[in-house]
């Protein structure tokens, strides 16, 4: 009983020490103050598998305002922010995949007389997949939704990542993987962002549903 009771302790004990507490004056946590002038509270928690998990809380309404987890630089988990008046999330819970070019899809195009898969083709009855939203590109959205991860920032990590993806008959984006990639942090910001491409309209041939696939360049550079 004596040393259920020790283990027990020992377990609770190692629980609660893998979390910390710093106090902030202000949410880009710039100045540490005292637990009673503070505003904000950031908690560090190293988790079992090794990474490390932030949260940040506004100690007046204890709102979370940010939860973002790394393991060894690297975005890992379910990012959650909330400014006050929206909240979004950033989805890095997936493995970056690494491949050549989709040589069955790009054969198929060709055989089918398809130079650029974005324009339409009247001389051979061919309609592009549509970006959603009405966008005539995808690179708005892009752009939109393009972040610099800080950890690259800090190692001054830039480059061109080129990716390619499927755009299946039915309009889903699919199949998203580097082709050339630059580093590790860059590769999966990029692949984040391509994923959430959507489509109001897959392509189509001659009338028909058409798959097609994409080459793209994401460029992240240093000012």
């Amino acid at each position: 009983m004596k040393f259920a009771w020790l283990l027990c302790l020992l377990v609770s004990t190692a629980a609660t020490a893998q979390t910390t507490s710093t106090y902030f004056s202000d949410k880009y946590l710039s100045k540490r103050v005292s637990e009673n002038k503070a505003k904000f509270v950031e908690h560090t928690t190293e988790n079992e598998d090794g990474s490390i998990t932030i949260e940040v809380v506004y100690l007046k309404t204890n709102r979370v305002v940010s939860k973002t987890t790394h393991k060894d630089d690297m975005p890992v988990g379910v990012w959650q922010y909330d400014d006050g008046e929206t909240t979004s999330v950033r989805n890095y819970d997936f493995e970056i995949v690494y491949s050549e070019l989709d040589k069955d899809c790009a054969e198929a195009m060709k055989a089918a007389g398809l130079g650029d898969p974005t324009k339409d083709n009247p001389s051979i009855n061919y309609v592009s997949a549509k970006p959603a939203n009405g966008e005539e590109t995808i690179f708005p959205f892009l752009l939109g939704k393009m972040e610099y991860p800080v950890a690259a920032k800090e190692q001054g990590i830039q480059g061109v990542v080129y990716l390619n993806y499927t755009v299946t008959q039915a309009g889903k984006v699919e199949n998203v993987f580097v082709i050339r990639g630059v580093h590790p942090i860059l590769d999966k910001e990029a692949s984040r962002i391509v994923q959430l491409l959507e489509y109001d309209s897959g392509a189509t041939l001659n009338g028909q549903p058409f798959q097609v696939c994409f080459t793209i360049p994401i460029r992240y550079q240093l000012n």
